[in-house]
């Protein structure tokens, strides 16, 4: 595939500044220093070492042309947008733009479903037996936590514009209230009774999946719509060709990787499904330079899987996992 000069060689400055210097081991200036990298061997002949060494600096410049590559490659790719938590950012034609698009009202809906998870995370540990001194503590000093909670809700603002159609925001209120009220309620039993079934929690937990499930729906509505606004108003300022060639990254956590919920909405704004081509979702990643790093990887070895297997997507797998598989398929393990 044939990617793009940026329009602006500011584009190429502003990508290669976020990804700073890459963090090579310095190397060793004498064959000596150079061997004693190499896995401890009875061999020590000389020739032999010299050609180890040999080895060993070819890998070494392979590995800095590989960074090299990758920095060459990030700084043709144009355009890129990050999804990056609370905010979504725009490389386009030499110019970072960011915009905020998560509003408070759809952390305070997760906040207060966290408040019914809470309760469970404190006492699945400790069912079926008396609560220990310290489970009590936590209970009662959450219990405190839930308390100022209840005395706020009213404080707080349920109202937002995309949810017009779907729901008050005096019925959100009312719905928060209750989520808060429930928690409290069963928190006060466990105090009282100084023990925990384990149906007693599960009944709690089906009890309130309704509500909390609720709240999830209405902050969907929230962020999916403002996510939309947001790049169909980028997409229409950009050409047919630079939207073509856009690359998205979504850095997100290991557990929502299945079915991630900005991973569903680029698929269809794209038209692509699989990950890779268009798209990538990161795990865990730390920055911005760092999702800027691993777009270079995957754009990279799409174009080394291309031009040694004729597919794309080989190198999105691990590159021994074929002869693995010959020896395991010939060697079954017991």
């Amino acid at each position: 595939m044939q990617w793009q000069m940026a329009n602006n060689y500011k584009a190429s400055l502003a990508i290669l500044a976020l990804l700073g210097q890459a963090q090579v081991p310095a190397l060793a200036q004498t064959n000596q220093s150079i061997s004693t990298t190499a896995p401890v061997s009875a061999v020590t002949d000389p020739a032999t070492e010299s050609a180890r060494s040999s080895l060993l600096k070819a890998n070494y410049d392979f590995h800095n042309d590989y960074v090299k590559a990758k920095k060459e490659i990030i700084a043709k790719a144009n355009p890129i947008m990050i999804v990056e938590g609370d905010n979504l950012v725009l490389f386009l034609n030499g110019e970072r733009q960011q915009t905020k698009f998560v509003p408070d009202i759809w952390h305070a809906l997760k906040e207060v479903d966290h408040i019914a998870l809470a309760a469970y995370v404190m006492l699945v540990n400790h069912c079926d037996t008396s609560l220990d001194n310290q489970t009590i503590q936590t209970l009662t000093e959450y219990r405190k936590a839930v308390q100022a909670v209840r005395a706020n809700l009213n404080q707080l603002s349920w109202s937002d514009a995309n949810l017009k159609d779907y729901i008050t925001s005096d019925a959100l209120l009312v719905r928060q209230k209750q989520i808060v009220d429930a928690t409290q309620t069963f928190i006060d039993s466990a105090l009282s009774d100084k023990q925990m079934p384990t149906q007693t929690l599960i009944d709690f937990c089906r009890r309130m999946t309704p509500l909390v499930m609720a709240n999830a729906d209405d902050a969907e509505v929230i962020e999916m719509s403002n996510l939309n606004t947001q790049v169909q108003n980028w997409k229409n300022s950009m050409s047919s060709t630079d939207w073509d060639n856009i690359h998205v990254v979504i850095m997100g956590g290991h557990m929502p990787h299945d079915q991630d919920r900005n991973i569903q909405y680029f698929s269809k704004v794209l038209h692509e499904e699989h990950e890779g081509n268009r798209w990538i979702y990161l795990e865990v990643c730390p920055d911005e330079a760092s999702a800027l790093d691993s777009l270079a990887t995957h754009l990279l070895d799409r174009q080394i899987g291309k031009a040694f297997f004729n597919n794309p997507d080989r190198m999105h797998r691990d590159l021994l996992s074929d002869s693995a598989k010959k020896y395991l398929d010939k060697h079954p393990i017991k």
